[in-house]
């Protein structure tokens, strides 16, 4: 892990799925993953987040 990098950090849950924020060499990335900890996608941007999982993305816009 270098400085650019960070630990993933839990911005919302919704139903039994969590979305998790990180970076990695300096980009914002994304992880999905349900309630039990199995992964439903990872490494994901901001317009793939938005693509896979839009009602995740608007929550995030506010």
């Amino acid at each position: 892990m270098t400085m650019a990098d960070s630990k993933p950090v839990l911005l919302l849950q919704i139903g039994d799925m969590k979305l998790m924020k990180y970076t990695n060499g300096g980009m914002v990335l994304y992880s999905v993953k349900k309630y039990s900890g199995e992964t439903v996608a990872e490494d994901l941007d901001r317009e793939q987040l938005a693509a896979r999982f839009p009602e995740m993305a608007q929550n995030l816009e506010g």
